[in-house]
């Protein structure tokens, strides 16, 4: 990095001293033109560098320096949490605090299936909990 901030900066200056020289003459187009082609030329360099490298590269080799998080276990993750969240406040508006929720989702590429959902409750408020989720979930005294 340093070495093409040096490049720049030197073909920069020099272009400048020579241009001062020549100030006025026909060559001051010229000398423009070239410092101008010689700057891009060593701010492209480094991005064709990578795209060489990258090309060189097996599909193995790009797969294993780009690891990416598993997408299946992120989605099931955020359900899950969502879901929680969701009884949880659910059950607080009647003001029955939740003890735990348990989730079982299992995830593939193309759909999200939610299992069991098990709902953990203070034994006084077990059967108001049954009534409010009986047919979405098992409700459980924690207690």
């Amino acid at each position: 990095m340093k070495e093409w901030v040096f490049i720049i900066f030197t073909v920069s200056l020099a272009g400048g001293i020579i241009n001062l020289l020549a100030a006025g003459g026909a060559g001051e187009k010229h000398i423009k033109l070239l410092c101008g082609i010689i700057c891009v030329y060593v701010t492209v360099m480094p991005v064709t560098h990578l795209i060489k490298d990258f090309e060189m590269k097996k599909p193995e080799e790009i797969s294993k320096t780009v690891s990416l998080p598993d997408g299946n276990k992120y989605v099931e993750e955020k359900t899950k949490q969502s879901i929680k969240e969701y009884i949880c406040s659910y059950l607080l508006e009647e003001g029955i605090i939740c003890g735990d929720v348990n989730i079982e989702i299992t995830v593939n590429d193309t759909e999200t299936v939610i299992g069991d959902i098990i709902v953990y409750v203070d034994e006084k408020d077990l059967s108001k909990a049954t009534k409010m989720l009986g047919e979405y979930a098992e409700v459980i005294s924690d207690g």
